[in-house]
């Protein structure tokens, strides 16, 4: 069984698997209902998304925004480059990289359903090139999936089973981003529109 999800693992390195599971699963339907509905990302902001995939995202924001999406995925930012290049740039960089690249600063530094991909110094890595890029007064936003109290049991199997090797509680998320974003909030919010329940965690913290 481990090696059949291995292999899925594997498929989901394609941008056009990627996209489909997404899109079956209902996870993009309910990425498009935070973006537009729940973040509060105000029109004409300037975007950064860190881990931004084959770039589907780009599509769900408001009106007027200037998006830069990178991702460590070759074939997911040439995907996203070829299918959504007049609606923003994408880099291809690891979040290892993030703080040397300057990229300039953003009104939000958003991050969806990455830091469960990533070990605790990936994670802090993360932390410290958003904080460097997010503008004072603007707004790091993150949406994880995690574990906690009272979940059901597919929840947890499908946790269990997901990409993603690093899933925590939303504790474990603050405690490695706060030493970067005093203040940062945490709420549960369970995943709209998903085919399985799928409690996840949404971070928010204003840079000083």
């Amino acid at each position: 069984m481990a090696g059949l999800f291995t292999k899925l693992h594997g498929i989901m390195e394609f941008p056009w698997a990627y996209s489909a599971l997404t899109r079956l699963s209902g996870t993009a339907a309910g990425r498009k209902v935070f973006l537009r509905d729940l973040a509060g990302i105000p029109p004409g902001s300037r975007v950064l998304e860190i881990g931004c995939g084959p770039g589907t995202n780009v599509g769900y924001f408001p009106a007027g925004i200037a998006y830069t999406g990178c991702d460590v995925n070759p074939d997911y930012i040439r995907a996203a480059a070829e299918k959504y290049g007049d609606k923003g740039t994408f880099l291809c960089f690891s979040v290892e990289d993030l703080p040397e690249k300057h990229l300039g600063e953003f009104d939000v530094v958003l991050s969806l359903s990455v830091l469960h991909h990533l070990d605790d110094q990936q994670c802090r890595a993360l932390a410290a090139g958003a904080a460097m890029a997010v503008r004072s007064g603007g707004l790091f936003l993150a949406w994880e999936p995690c574990w906690r109290e009272g979940q059901s049991w597919l929840d947890r199997f499908m946790l269990s089973i997901d990409r993603g090797r690093h899933v925590r509680t939303a504790a474990g998320y603050a405690e490695l981003l706060s030493g970067y974003f005093p203040g940062l909030e945490t709420e549960f919010l369970m995943t709209p529109k998903m085919i399985w329940p799928q409690s996840g965690c949404v971070m928010r913290a204003r840079k000083k």
